[in-house]
C-alpha cells in the first residue's frame, strides 16, 4: 500500500513466445527482481492470440514439508546436488491448468503501468466520493515509444465485475467518474478503472490500480420534519399509542437534498401515559443510496377533561345508620375509573383504567335519613393524563340512612367526664352526652330534634327545671317522633359539685410514641407535671396525689378520620389511666389520651425484583405473581417492621402493555393502620415502589454453559474452549450480528491465555433468553519440550575465538511468542566454529510451563557466503531457466528435481571463503502444494560447519527459513475437482448442537482431507453468485441442506456448489438432511434403576424415550414414537441396585430433642434409596407388633422431626424405600433402634368453644387444656395443612400471647374487615432450657367482619 500522492509502478514483461513452442503450456514464471511475473496464453477458435492480461504474485505462499535429501557430489567439481528416484513425467496437457488472475497491487492516487507497447500514467484527484461528486481522471495512455493513442476505451468494474460506466475516449479526462446524474445507483460500490483494447492487432486489458469507493448519503439529522398537527395529535387517549408514519413529513441527506419516502422506513416505539417519550426512528432502507438513522422524540400530552371522562361508582346495597352528619364512605366501596370504550376508542371513551388512587374521601351528599348519592372527593394531581379534571364526582349508585337506633343496641350513650354537675338544667345535661353508635362511630345527635330527654331525681320524681340535689338521677334518651332516629334508652347519671373535666401533662410536646407492636407503657416521668382542669378550676397535682392505675388501646397506633398526624382528626388513641389522690378532684379518675404514631412506608422501603420472566400468554400483570416485600419504619429507622401480607394490597400495573422488556409498576396500598403514616383520609396510603420490575425474557443461569472439553494445555496464544449454552435438554441457539434467531450471544471469553481458569460470559439476545451467565474451564501447564527456540541476532553468533554468548533469543510454542517466560542459565562452551548450546529455564513463578531446561543449539558462524543452484532433469540436461520443466501438477506427493547442483561460492562480500560444498545440503520448502502455487529449492549449510547464507524462505505456515546460501523457486499447479468427485451423507441430530454432512471428497485413490485440501460451507440457497449459509440443529424432513466445497493448497480453485432449483426451492444435487439420532449411538446408563441417556455430553429428556426392566439385569431403553430427534432402541445392562431390588437399609446416627420436638437424623443417604419412612414408639419391639406412636413416611431428607412428643423413653426406627416400575414401593431393611428420651410435657391441644363477633371486635371462647400454663390465640388470613395438621397462616399482629392459666376468653378488637381463620395453642414451660413447649393446634373455626 503506498502513501497518497505516490506512485506504485508495476512493470509486466510480456515475452511472446513462438506459437509452436510448448503449444499447449500457458504459463511460465520469470524472475525480474522481487516480482514474479506471470505468463497468460489464451486460445480462441483453435488459434492463438496473443493477449496482455496479467497476474502479479505478490508473496510467496508456503504449506506442506520441508524434506532434506542427501547430497551428491560430481568428481572435481565444486557442487552440490540431490537426486529424485525417478523422473518427473511432464505432459503436453497442461493446457487445462487454471489460469492466473491479472496481476494487481493497490494504489493510491496515481498509477503508472508498462505493458509491452501500451504505457498507462494515470492520476485521480479523490479515491473516495458520495455520490453526486467526480472523481478526475488525468494522465496519458501512450504506445511504449510515447506516441499517444488516438482513443482508447476504457470501464469502471464494480466488485462483481459488472461494468458501470464504460466507453471510448481519447484523453484521460474522458475517463473520470461522475456521479451527478445516476450517482445513486453507484452508491455504496467502489470501482476499479481498466484500460483496454479488443479490435487491435494487439489486445490489451490493463487493471489501472485506481479504484474510487461511491459513499452513501447519510440522513440528515438536523432537517426532518415533523407534522405539527400528528404530534399535537398523540393526546392520551386510554391506550397504547405510537406515532403514525406520516407524522414524517420531509426528510433530508447530508447535500441538503430532499429524500424521497420510498427510500426510509419510519418506525415508532409506543406510549400510554401523558410525557411518555416516543421514540420515531427514520431509517434508510438498505439497497438504497442512504445510509444512517435518525432518532425523534415526542410526548404523549394531557387529555382536555371532557365530563364523562372520569367516571364515579358505589358499591350497591350499602346501609348505614343516621349520624347527625354526613357519613363517609369506605373508600375501597367507591371507584373512581375513566369511562370505558367497547371499540377502542373510536367511541371516544376511554380505555377504563382504574383511578381509585386518587380518591381522597368519599361521603354522603346530605345526611338525612334515606337514600343519597355519595360526592367522590379526589386528588386532582394524581389525574396526570387529564387537564382540567374535576376534584369532586357523584356516583349514580345511591346508599341507604337508616333510623339510628337509640336502644343499646345500636347507640352507646356515656357522659363526658363521667359526672354532671349538680345544678345543671336538661339542655347543660344534654351537652354533656356523648352517643357513639355500636359500630363505633361518634354521632352528632340534636336535643329536640333527634331526640328528647326524660330525667328522675334520686326520689324518683321527674326533672323539669335543674338537677339540683346531689346524687343518683334516671334518664331516658327517646327519639322524636317522626326524626331521624328510633327507640329510647334509659341510664343513670351522677350529680357532684366538682366534675374533672379534663387533664394535661407537661411532657406532651416531646413524648411521641411510634408503634413497635409491642404495648406502649409510658411513665410518670415520660408525662411529667399533671394538671387537672375542672368546674373549681385547674389545678397542679404534686407527683403523690395522683397514679398510674393501667393503660387502654396502648399497642396499636392512632387512627384519624382525616389526614394522619392531625390532631383534630384523631378517632381512636391510647389512654394512660390515672387515678387522682388527693386535691379538689380526689378520687376521681381520667384516662389521659397519647398518641401512638404509626410507622412510614416509603417508596424506597418496597422492594421488588428488578426482573420477572416474560410470558407472552399473560393478559394482567397481577399473573406475574411478583414477589413484595414492605418495610415500615420510624424516622430514626431504629424501629423497622416487615409487614405480612395481610396488611396491604398490592396493584401491578404495565407501564407499557405486556411487552418484553418493558416494565411493570408495583403499587403497595398499606391497610394496616400501624403503618400508615401520610395517609390523608387516615385509612390508608398507598405507595409506589421505587423501582419498577422489567419483563424479561428467560435468564441464563451459569449451569446452562457446557464446556466439552473443559480442561486444555497451554499454548501461549489465547485458548478457544468448545462450550454450548443449554437449557434442560436444548442447545440454545448461538446468534451473531443481525441473527434474529440466535437465543444468545457470545460477550467475551476472558483469562484464556495463562494457566489457570478461564471464563466464558454469554448473554441472552433477541428476547428469547436475557442476562448474563458463565462458565469456567481450566488450562493446564505445557511441557518445555514443546516449545521451539531460535536465536534471532545472527550477529551474536559469529565467530570471535572466545565464547560465543548470543543473548537475543525468541521462544514459541505453537507458533505463539512465549520468550518473556524464559532466561538464558547458561552456555556450552561455545568458542570453536560450528555447532554451540544455550540453556534456557522458565522464569521463577511462571506457571504456564513444566518440564526440563531447554538446551538450544545454534550455528557458530565463522563465514557468511552466498552461492547458485542449477538444476538439472533426469537426462542431465541443465533446465534451470526452463520455466516448463520447473512446473509441476499437484498429486499429493513431494516434488523433486532429478539433480540439484551449488556452485560459485564466496563469502557475501564477494571475496574468497573457505567453505566447500560438502558443507552444505539442499532442501525443499513447500514442495507438495506450494505455497500459492510456489515452493522453493535451496541450500543451507550443515550443523556444525561454522557457515550460513545471508538469505531467507517464508514458508506457508510462517516460519522463516533463515541462512539460505541460494534457492530457486519453482511452480506446482493445482488440481482440480468437480461434483463427481464428492459424495454427501446426512447429518445425525446432535442435541441442538451444529451439525454437518459426511462429505467425501477422492481424486485418484486419494480422500482430500476438510481445512487441509478444501473448505466446507454449508448452505440453505443459491441466488446467482451468492450462497446463503446456515448452521443447522435441527432434524429435517427430507434434503433440503446443499454445500458449497473451495479448493485450498494443492486444490485452490475448485469450487462445487449444490444446484439449486428456485422454482421449488430445493437442491438437485449434492443434498443433504439431518437424521434423527439412534439410541444405539447414545451413551445409555441405568443405574439404581435410573435410566440416563446422554446424546455427545448433553443429556436427552426423558419424554424422548421409554425403559423396559427385562428381567434379566438388562433395560431396554426405546425412543417414544412421536420423537422428532430420535429413534431405534438399545439394550444395556444395569449398574447398581435393578429395579426391584431393595435399597441399603439406613443407619440412624442421633436423636436431637429440643422441648418436645425430636428429630431422628441418619448417617447418610442409603445406597439405591429414593424416600425414607421414619417411626417412633415407645415399645422398642414395635417393628414386629406394629405399634407405632408416631410415623413421617415418604420424607426425601436424611432427617425428620417429630412434633408434640409427649414425656417419654422412646426408640427411632427408619427404612428406606423406592419405586419399581409400577410405582409400588421396594422397602429396605428396618434401621438399627435409637433410643432417647422427651422430659417436656406436652400440653393437650385446647378446644375453641365459640366465637362472637360484634362490631369489629371478635371474642373467642376456649376450654381449658390440661398440662398448660397457658394460650397463644391468633387470628389468621388463611389455614394450610403443615406436618399432618391444619393451622392458621399470615396473622400478624392479629396475635393473643402469653394469655395465663384460668383464662378462657380472647378478645381481639378493631379487626380489619373480611373472613379470619381463628386457632390456637396451649403451652408450658417444662423444657430444660425453659421455653415454651406447645401441644398440637386446637380445632380452627371462622370469624367474618363485614
Amino acid at each position: 500500500m503506498t502513501k497518497s500522492g505516490e506512485s506504485t509502478i508495476i512493470n509486466h514483461n510480456r515475452q511472446i513466445m513462438s506459437r509452436n513452442l510448448y503449444p499447449k503450456r500457458n504459463s511460465y514464471i520469470k524472475e525480474r527482481g522481487t516480482i514474479i511475473m506471470t505468463k497468460i496464453k489464451n486460445t480462441k477458435k483453435g488459434m492463438a492470440k496473443k493477449t496482455l492480461s496479467m497476474s502479479l504474485v505478490v508473496a510467496m505462499l508456503a504449506t506442506s514439508n520441508v524434506p532434506v535429501w542427501a547430497a551428491e557430489f560430481s568428481d572435481g567439481s565444486a557442487a552440490v546436488a540431490t537426486e529424485t528416484p525417478a523422473t518427473e513425467t511432464f505432459s503436453d496437457d497442461m493446457v487445462d491448468a487454471p489460469s492466473v488472475d491479472n496481476t494487481e497491487m493497490a494504489t493510491s492516487a496515481t498509477s503508472v503501468v508498462t505493458e509491452t507497447d501500451i504505457n498507462v500514467n494515470l492520476t485521480v484527484d479523490k479515491k473516495e466520493i458520495t455520490w453526486g461528486e467526480k472523481a478526475n481522471i488525468t494522465g496519458t495512455v501512450t504506445k511504449k515509444d510515447g506516441t499517444a493513442l488516438t482513443s482508447w476505451k476504457y470501464r469502471w468494474l464494480d466488485d462483481d465485475n459488472i461494468s458501470r460506466k464504460d466507453g471510448t475516449v481519447n484523453n484521460a479526462a474522458g475517463m473520470s467518474l461522475d456521479t451527478s446524474t445516476d450517482g445513486d445507483k453507484l452508491a455504496g460500490k467502489t470501482l476499479t478503472l481498466y484500460v483496454y483494447d479488443d479490435t487491435g492487432e494487439v489486445n490489451y486489458d490493463i487493471k489501472t490500480g485506481i479504484t474510487v469507493t461511491i459513499n452513501k448519503r447519510t440522513l440528515n439529522a438536523n432537517t426532518i420534519t415533523l407534522d405539527p398537527t400528528a404530534v399535537s395529535a398523540l393526546k392520551y387517549n386510554g391506550f397504547t399509542q405510537s406515532a403514525p408514519e406520516s407524522i414524517v413529513t420531509n426528510v433530508k441527506d447530508s447535500k441538503n437534498q430532499d429524500v424521497d419516502a420510498k427510500n426510509y422506513i419510519v418506525t415508532s416505539e409506543s406510549g400510554l401515559n401523558k410525557d411518555d417519550e416516543i421514540k420515531i426512528t427514520i431509517s434508510a432502507k438498505n439497497n438504497t443510496a442512504y445510509t444512517g438513522s435518525v432518532i425523534r422524540t415526542v410526548k404523549i400530552s394531557a387529555r382536555t377533561y371532557t365530563a364523562g371522562d372520569i367516571v364515579a361508582t358505589t358499591t350497591e346495597n350499602q346501609k348505614f345508620q343516621y349520624t347527625g352528619k354526613i357519613i363517609e364512605i369506605p373508600t375501597e366501596n367507591v371507584k373512581l375509573k375513566e369511562s370505558e370504550s367497547t371499540n377502542n376508542g373510536a367511541d371516544g371513551k376511554l380505555s377504563g383504567a382504574d383511578l381509585s388512587a386518587a380518591i381522597t374521601s368519599a361521603k354522603t351528599t346530605a345526611a338525612t335519613v334515606g337514600d343519597q348519592t355519595v360526592t367522590v372527593t379526589a386528588d386532582t394531581t394524581k389525574f396526570t393524563n387529564f387537564s382540567g379534571a374535576l376534584n369532586t364526582y357523584t356516583t349514580k349508585e345511591k346508599v341507604s340512612i337508616q333510623k339510628r337506633d337509640l336502644t343499646a343496641s345500636g347507640t352507646t350513650i356515656s357522659i363526658t367526664n363521667g359526672k354532671v354537675k349538680t345544678g345543671s338544667t336538661l339542655a347543660e345535661l344534654s351537652k354533656v352526652l356523648k352517643f357513639k353508635g355500636t359500630e363505633g362511630t361518634d354521632l352528632t345527635l340534636n336535643y329536640g330534634t333527634d331526640y328528647t330527654l326524660k330525667v328522675s331525681d334520686p326520689s324518683g320524681n321527674d326533672v323539669t327545671g335543674s338537677l339540683g340535689q346531689t346524687g343518683t338521677y334516671t334518664v331516658t334518651v327517646t327519639a322524636t317522633a317522626n326524626g331521624n332516629c328510633t327507640g329510647s334508652q334509659t341510664f343513670s347519671v351522677t350529680t357532684v359539685g366538682n366534675v374533672l373535666q379534663n387533664v394535661t401533662y407537661s411532657n406532651s410536646a416531646k413524648y411521641a410514641p411510634v408503634y413497635t407492636g409491642s404495648a406502649i407503657t409510658p411513665s410518670k416521668d415520660d408525662l411529667g407535671t399533671l394538671t387537672v382542669i375542672g368546674t373549681a378550676g385547674p389545678e397542679a397535682l404534686q407527683a403523690s396525689q395522683w397514679e398510674i392505675t393501667g393503660y387502654t388501646n396502648n399497642t396499636d397506633a392512632a387512627t384519624y378520620e382525616g389526614k394522619v398526624g392531625d390532631s383534630s382528626k384523631i378517632k381512636t388513641q391510647a389512654y394512660v389511666n390515672v387515678s387522682i389522690l388527693g386535691g379538689n378532684y380526689a378520687g376521681q379518675t381520667f384516662a389521659i389520651p397519647f398518641v401512638i404514631s404509626p410507622l412510614t412506608v416509603s417508596a424506597a422501603d418496597i422492594t421488588v425484583p428488578e426482573t420477572v420472566t416474560y410470558n407472552a400468554d399473560y393478559t394482567k400483570p397481577e399473573q406475574y405473581n411478583i414477589p413484595v416485600t414492605v418495610v415500615a419504619k420510624d424516622t430514626s429507622e431504629k424501629i423497622v417492621k416487615t409487614l405480612d401480607a395481610a396488611d396491604y394490597k398490592v396493584e401491578y400495573a404495565f407501564m407499557n402493555g405486556n411487552v418484553i422488556n418493558k416494565d411493570i409498576r408495583t403499587t403497595v396500598t398499606i391497610t394496616n393502620k400501624n403503618y400508615i403514616m401520610g395517609s390523608t383520609d387516615g385509612k390508608t396510603v398507598k405507595v409506589v415502589a421505587a423501582k419498577n420490575t422489567t419483563m424479561k425474557a428467560k435468564a441464563l443461569s451459569n449451569d446452562m454453559v457446557k464446556v466439552n472439553p473443559s480442561s486444555y494445555t497451554y499454548t501461549g496464544g489465547k485458548i478457544v474452549p468448545t462450550y454450548a449454552v443449554v437449557d434442560g435438554a436444548i442447545a440454545l441457539y448461538k446468534g451473531t450480528d443481525g441473527d434474529k434467531k440466535g437465543e444468545y450471544s457470545e460477550v467475551s471469553i476472558s483469562d484464556a491465555v495463562n494457566v489457570g481458569t478461564g471464563t466464558i460470559t454469554v448473554e441472552g439476545i433477541n428476547d428469547f433468553y436475557s442476562g448474563k451467565a458463565t462458565g469456567t474451564f481450566t488450562i493446564t501447564a505445557a511441557n518445555t519440550a514443546d516449545v521451539k527456540v531460535e536465536i534471532t541476532n545472527e550477529k551474536e553468533c559469529l565467530y570471535t575465538g572466545k565464547q560465543v554468548r548470543p543473548r537475543t533469543f525468541k521462544a514459541t510454542l505453537n507458533g505463539n511468542d512465549v520468550t518473556n517466560q524464559f532466561e538464558i542459565v547458561s552456555y556450552g562452551e561455545n568458542v570453536e566454529a560450528g555447532k554451540g548450546t544455550i540453556v534456557l529455564k522458565v522464569k521463577d513463578g511462571n506457571k504456564n510451563f513444566t518440564g526440563d531446561n531447554i538446551t538450544v543449539e545454534f550455528n557458530i558462524v565463522k563465514e557468511q557466503v552466498k552461492g547458485s543452484l542449477k538444476l538439472y532433469n533426469d537426462k542431465g540436461i541443465d533446465i534451470t531457466t526452463s520455466t516448463p520443466d520447473k512446473t509441476f501438477t499437484f498429486d499429493g506427493n513431494e516434488k523433486t528435481f532429478s539433480k540439484v547442483l551449488l556452485s560459485g561460492l564466496t563469502k557475501t562480500d564477494n571475496t574468497t571463503t573457505t567453505a566447500k560444498v560438502s558443507d552444505f545440503e539442499i532442501k525443499y520448502a513447500d514442495n507438495i502444494t506450494g505455497n500459492k502455487n510456489i515452493a522453493y529449492v535451496y541450500a543451507v549449510a550443515k550443523d556444525g560447519t561454522g557457515f550460513a547464507g545471508s538469505e531467507t524462505i517464508t514458508t506457508a505456515d510462517g516460519t522463516i527459513i533463515k541462512g539460505v546460501v541460494a534457492k530457486i523457486p519453482f511452480r506446482i499447479n493445482s488440481v482440480y475437482f468437480n461434483k463427481q468427485n464428492v459424495s454427501i451423507k446426512n447429518a445425525t441430530y446432535a442435541a441442538g448442537l451444529p451439525v454437518k454432512p459426511e462429505v467425501l471428497i477422492q481424486i485418484g485413490g486419494s480422500t482430500l482431507v476438510e481445512g487441509k485440501d478444501y473448505k466446507l460451507e454449508l448452505i440453505s440457497s443459491v441466488s446467482g453468485s451468492t450462497v446463503t449459509t446456515v448452521t443447522p440443529v435441527d432434524t429435517t424432513v427430507g434434503k433440503i441442506y446443499g454445500i458449497k466445497v473451495t479448493g485450498i493448497n494443492g486444490y485452490n480453485g475448485s469450487n462445487v456448489v449444490s444446484t439449486y432449483a428456485s422454482a421449488s426451492s430445493k437442491f438437485t444435487d449434492l443434498s443433504w438432511g439431518v437424521d434423527k439420532k439412534n439410541f444405539k449411538d447414545c451413551k445409555v446408563t441405568v443405574k439404581d434403576g435410573v435410566v440416563s441417556v446422554v446424546n455427545g455430553y448433553i443429556p436427552v429428556a426423558s419424554t424422548e424415550y421409554t425403559s423396559k426392566n427385562n428381567g434379566d439385569g438388562t433395560y431396554t431403553v426405546s425412543a417414544v414414537s412421536t420423537s422428532k430427534n430420535y429413534t431405534g432402541s438399545v439394550t444395556v445392562k444395569a449398574d447398581g441396585k435393578a429395579e426391584d431390588e431393595k435399597p441399603d437399609a439406613p443407619m440412624i446416627s442421633s436423636v436431637k430433642v429440643v422441648g418436645n420436638n425430636a428429630t431422628a437424623i441418619l448417617s447418610g443417604d442409603s445406597d439405591g434409596a429414593a424416600g425414607y419412612d421414619y417411626v417412633i414408639s415407645t415399645d422398642r419391639d414395635c417393628i414386629t407388633n406394629k405399634d407405632y406412636d408416631s410415623v413421617n413416611k415418604n420424607q426425601v431428607q436424611t432427617s425428620t422431626t417429630f412434633k408434640y412428643v409427649q414425656q417419654g423413653t422412646y426408640y427411632a426406627y427408619c427404612h428406606a424405600w423406592k419405586r419399581d416400575e409400577n410405582g409400588k414401593k421396594v422397602f429396605s431393611d428396618w434401621s438399627n433402634a435409637y433410643p432417647f428420651v422427651v422430659s417436656a410435657i406436652t400440653p393437650d391441644a385446647p378446644v375453641i368453644t365459640n366465637v362472637k363477633v360484634s362490631g369489629s371486635t371478635i371474642k373467642v371462647t376456649y376450654k381449658a387444656a390440661a398440662n398448660a400454663t397457658g394460650y397463644d390465640v391468633v387470628l389468621g388470613t388463611g389455614s394450610k395443612k403443615e406436618n399432618g395438621e391444619t393451622r392458621p397462616y399470615q396473622y400478624g399482629n392479629h396475635k393473643k400471647l402469653n394469655l395465663k392459666e384460668g383464662t378462657v376468653t380472647a378478645t381481639f378488637k378493631n379487626v380489619p374487615k373480611g373472613t379470619w381463620v381463628v386457632g390456637m395453642h396451649a403451652f408450658n414451660r417444662t423444657s430444660e432450657d425453659g421455653k415454651k413447649v406447645f401441644s398440637p393446634w386446637s380445632n380452627l373455626k371462622k370469624a367474618t367482619v363485614k
